[in-house]
């Protein structure tokens, strides 16, 4: 019988081999989740304390790669003999994976997978149940009963009672019965226990986390802390750890090659890294080079936060945390190698008008980024983006981010004490440039510029890092260091317990009035940043379609919204994409690779904190006046021909870094309208641009009295 390409294709497919992928799979998890597992977790807290926890997160990382990478491999290189039986497992994949010269490696590890056998096995798992079943009965029978006596046979090491060699003897019976019948028997026998035991087990977990959930956070505080400064006693056996570990690193790494090069070409595939003209080198390049341009954002952030009243060093934290979890967010929804973190500008409008300056509590600030997040994650949805973007003219927009520029550049030039309160007109004054604080803000800010003009990576990092060092050695006007000593290099990241989840969403139903500017600024300031930033990245790396514009920006302004609402839960402003991703795009970067690299990345510098922590104001004085000056550049935009945009472009420029962001921005668009209107350009005005003008022009009469 002939049978067609359509009827072979309904054929139903058979596994190939003596069990299905159900039960092999099975058969590989109970061989590694199990009692021993249990009682090695367990037994590992006992000894190690609750920071060995940690490094069993580390070790579990790389020991499901290798687990599956060793199954892979397994199936690769499996033979079938004459008989149609499969063999397969480490002595096939290393004589036929490495060829017939590694024989002998093949030969070495079956000897001692017999030695092991013979010797070690299941010993642990066994000993372990029939020592807790044997505490089970103890209450009931009592020391004294004859099956419960134990006898010694090596002092101090083999003492049995009658009641475990018994139930050893019984465990080898109900073990050796299913092993004996071969491999399908085996297949049958875990397909059934192994879902139950995964089920009990899971929800097990879940139970007993929900039912101490108010502990959960300090308990990761206990981990980590424990994990970087563990008691004398458990340091020894953490040392022993870390060598068995990496023995059994070193035993498998050569199974590990042909697999992950499998694996990463499939990983490219989905990413499309060769379609886009990239590799995987080229990517992750990328990825360190961006990151290396914007890692200054670590030290300057928390140093804005924290005037808030903010813990810095959680904000340290928190930063990391937003800028990973979200560069890392962008990389697998949008797939563009764009990097996020809490935005400069936002960070700035949310520490000195809405908490400084209008006097919002900082919890309720971060409900503002919160309610922001959410609103610019509905218009996104539903497609009004554009339409809020068109109520404020380019002019306008190119006045607010010099405007922003300029209040960040003068945050920066104030805290260096280049400039100090005068009485009178001018209300400023020159300080005292000798002093350390204002030498570093001018020989930073000129060697940061000059590293620019050449294209070094990460000018800002290498000056900030640069002028920290200098500051161990020079002394400030108290007779202090201006750079403190840390307390150490690497630690253990601050838990987040004065800034998780701390955000206040009801404050701002309660003063809506009053807080309705705020948020309308915040929402555009991270819609107009985003768009903007997004476009001009993805021109730069080619993403674009014919008519210039992103081929989905729906998916990668969600990925952004997100962002926004995740970083006020964490305790952190507004978070956006940044455009030190050009960078990593320059560097070749076309995918979310890039994006993942920089945020795994952020997540390594969580050890870092105590260097963050010590980082002086003065350091940072540079970064936030170059990255002012850089973001004063967009009044380049600005048609001067035309006095109607002009204007209003050069009042909200003032107006931001003179009374506050929030205000410049509602007084640049009310100027706008009512200069379009006067001089008989009304079509020109949107409807909405007329709803916020109102809504402006009712919160300046009655809200402010």
């Amino acid at each position: 019988m002939v049978v067609s390409s359509t009827e072979q294709l309904c054929m139903p497919l058979e596994d190939e081999g003596d069990l299905n992928h159900f039960k092999a799979l099975s058969t590989a998890l109970a061989a590694t989740v199990g009692i021993g597992n249990i009682a090695g977790v367990a037994i590992a807290i006992y000894y190690g304390g609750p920071g060995a926890l940690f490094w069993m997160w580390i070790t579990a990382f790389f020991g499901t790669a290798l687990k599956y990478s060793e199954c892979t491999l397994a199936l690769q290189y499996r033979e079938t003999d004459k008989f149609g039986n499969t063999a397969g497992g480490p002595i096939y994949t290393i004589e036929n994976g490495l060829g017939p010269k590694w024989r002998w490696l093949a030969v070495t590890f079956a000897v001692f997978a017999v030695i092991c056998s013979f010797f070690t096995g299941n010993a642990i798992q066994s000993f372990t149940l029939t020592d807790q079943l044997y505490s089970q009965f103890l209450p009931v029978l009592g020391e004294t009963h004859p099956i419960m006596t134990k006898s010694v046979i090596v002092p101090g090491i083999f003492e049995p009672s009658a009641l475990q060699i018994i139930l050893g003897v019984l465990l080898a019976f109900i073990v050796g019965s299913v092993i004996l019948g071969g491999i399908k028997r085996i297949g049958n026998v875990t397909g059934y226990l192994v879902p139950i035991m995964a089920t009990i087990y899971v929800f097990t977990a879940l139970f007993i986390v929900l039912s101490n959930f108010e502990k959960v956070g300090s308990s990761f505080n206990t981990i980590f802390s424990m994990a970087f400064n563990p008691p004398a006693q458990i340091s020894g056996i953490g040392a022993g750890a870390v060598i068995a570990f990496l023995n059994t690193m070193s035993q498998r790494i050569l199974t590990l090659r042909n697999r992950i090069w499998s694996l990463a070409d499939r990983v490219g595939l989905w990413f499309q890294i060769n379609q886009r003209g990239s590799s995987w080198r080229t990517e992750v390049i990328a990825g360190l080079t961006t990151f290396a341009t914007m890692s200054y954002v670590l030290a300057v952030n928390p140093m804005i936060l924290s005037e808030t009243g903010m813990n810095r060093a959680e904000l340290i934290t928190a930063t990391a945390l937003a800028a990973g979890i979200f560069s890392i967010l962008m990389g697998l929804l949008a797939n563009l190698p764009l990097a996020q973190a809490p935005g400069m500008g936002a960070n700035a409008f949310f520490t000195y008008t809405v908490v400084i300056s209008i006097g919002v509590p900082w919890e309720a600030a971060l409900g503002l980024v919160f309610w922001s997040g959410v609103i610019f994650l509905i218009l996104t949805l539903i497609g009004l983006r554009q339409i809020l973007l068109d109520a404020f003219p380019e002019s306008v927009k190119a006045g607010m981010t010099a405007g922003i520029g300029l209040f960040i550049a003068f945050i920066g030039i104030k805290n260096s004490g280049l400039v100090v309160p005068a009485d009178g007109v001018p209300m400023i004054q020159l300080g005292d440039i000798s002093t350390p604080e204002a030498l570093f803000a001018i020989a930073g800010l000129i060697v940061t510029i000059a590293l620019m003009i050449r294209k070094v990576p990460g000018a800002i990092l290498i000056v900030l890092s640069g002028l920290t060092i200098i500051g161990l050695f020079v002394t400030s006007a108290d007779g202090s260091p201006v750079t403190p000593l840390p307390t150490a290099i690497l630690a253990a990241p601050i838990w987040l317990d004065q800034l998780w989840l701390a955000l206040d969403p009801i404050h701002l139903f309660n003063h809506f009035s009053m807080l309705f500017p705020a948020l309308l600024t915040l929402v555009f300031l991270d819609l107009f940043s985003s768009l903007v930033a997004m476009n001009a990245m993805c021109q730069r790396a080619g993403l674009v379609n014919a008519q210039g514009d992103m081929k989905d920006p729906k998916t990668a302004l969600t990925a952004d919204a997100l962002a926004t609402i995740g970083a006020s839960g964490l305790g952190c402003s507004t978070a956006n994409v940044y455009g030190e991703s050009a960078a990593g795009i320059e560097s070749g970067g076309r995918t979310g690779v890039t994006a993942i690299i920089v945020g795994l990345l952020f997540f390594t510098s969580l050890l870092l904190n105590p260097i963050f922590l010590v980082i002086p104001a003065a350091a940072t004085s540079p970064a936030l006046i170059l990255i002012g000056l850089l973001m004063c550049s967009e009044i380049r935009k600005v048609r001067f021909d035309d006095l109607g945009h002009a204007g209003p472009a050069i009042i909200t420029l003032f107006l931001m870094p003179l009374t506050s962001i929030s205000d410049g921005m509602a007084i640049g668009l009310m100027t706008w309208v009512g200069i379009m209107t006067l001089s008989g350009r009304v079509r020109e005005v949107p409807l909405l641009s007329w709803l916020l003008v109102a809504s402006f022009i009712a919160y300046y009469s009655f809200a402010m009295y």
